[in-house]
């Protein structure tokens, strides 16, 4: 299992100007929906390839989602925060060779936050901040899973 890495709270979570009722303001997620920790690993006598995250505030109630049928992808999410605590990746549904097999994994993995983050009743800002901690971090993550 590899180590922890910190997520640098710049690379997480950058404001975005935003029009609200005619006024233009700028906004960020909110510094307990910025991942602090991130790591990576293949699972131990499994298929899945496994992100997990870290936030200021832990051990909150899970439960497990599929974003989609079509997608070989599991998000574990807190049961009121709805905050994004780990991701299974089935990765021999890629199919592909070792170089690829990374891209296809890191596409998968953002299609998975995108599709969770589609409904309009969960925060928006929340998911782009966690995208954005896994691609910041992506070398450290995903160099297990070759």
């Amino acid at each position: 299992m590899n180590d922890w890495v910190e997520v640098n709270p710049g690379d997480a979570s950058r404001e975005t100007e935003k029009t609200i009722r005619g006024v233009t303001v700028k906004v960020s997620a909110s510094p307990y929906d910025v991942p602090t920790k991130v790591r990576g690993y293949r699972e131990k006598d499994s298929n899945f390839f496994v992100i997990d995250l870290q936030y200021i505030v832990s051990g909150e109630p899970t439960h497990q989602v599929k974003p989609s049928p079509d997608m070989p992808v599991f998000l574990e999410v807190g049961n009121t925060s709805e905050r994004i605590y780990k991701i299974k990746v089935d990765v021999v549904h890629f199919k592909s060779e070792a170089v690829r097999l990374e891209v296809e994994v890191e596409r998968g993995v953002e299609g998975a936050i995108s599709k969770f983050s589609s409904n309009p009743n969960r925060i928006q800002d929340r998911y782009v901040a966690t995208g954005q901690a896994i691609r910041s971090n992506s070398d450290a993550l995903f160099g297990s899973l070759v």
